[in-house]
């Protein structure tokens, strides 16, 4: 709704929180029960096993899914649901690749690092292999789109969209408690004063270790 976690002094906003949570109680209730306790594995699972559903949303992408042979049947991806009509609003995350400390053989360690991360690769053997890459030449490789069914050409709008997990001290903590209140009114059927007063807790936990 326009209004990023972290984006304010109070790093959540009270108002537009009681409108999201709004929402996604009315959304909550027009979904199968059993979403309240699916991950997005299963929920693909699903989707790819019977042909008692056929759309989910929002979902995080695996290309897996999009590839011919992975599954029974493949799946088609497409740009995150919006409140503004252009994609925006979903969270950018994802893995990354380092070299350990204890390494015995670092500098090739770092070699490999600096390829798998290369265009090159990326757009080549990396995908090829199942990867899911994050070199924006790999989402425009018209190659890349055709082994994934348009999977990249089809969502690049909401990864340019997204807004970055942020590399705070004590973003993990912070983001798992605050999705545990949202999880459990959800399931409740009713978001409570006393869900904003957790949620302000948790706000204050982090701010603190940030500032550590």
């Amino acid at each position: 709704m326009g209004s990023a976690i972290g984006e304010g002094a109070s790093m959540i906003d009270d108002e537009t929180t009681g409108r999201v949570m709004e929402f996604m109680l009315r959304f909550a209730s027009l979904v199968p029960k059993f979403c309240a306790t699916s991950n997005p594995f299963e929920i693909s699972e699903r989707l790819v096993s019977s042909d008692d559903f056929d759309y989910a949303a929002p979902l995080y992408g695996y290309t897996n899914y999009s590839r011919d042979g992975f599954r029974g049947r493949v799946l088609a991806y497409d740009d995150v649901p919006s409140f503004d009509g252009r994609a925006t609003g979903s969270q950018l995350g994802g893995a990354g690749i380092a070299v350990s400390a204890h390494s015995k053989n670092p500098e090739l360690a770092a070699k490999i690092a600096v390829y798998l991360s290369s265009a090159e690769a990326q757009r080549g053997p990396y995908t090829e292999r199942h990867g899911q890459p994050g070199n924006l030449r790999a989402w425009l490789s018209p190659r890349m789109n055709d082994i994934t069914h348009g999977f990249f050409r089809n969502t690049l709008r909401s990864i340019e969209g997204a807004w970055v997990r942020p590399r705070l001290v004590g973003w993990p903590d912070f983001q798992f408690g605050i999705s545990q209140v949202i999880h459990e009114a959800l399931v409740r059927g009713d978001y409570l004063a006393s869900d904003w007063t957790t949620m302000e807790r948790h706000r204050d936990e982090l701010v603190g270790r940030a500032g550590e």
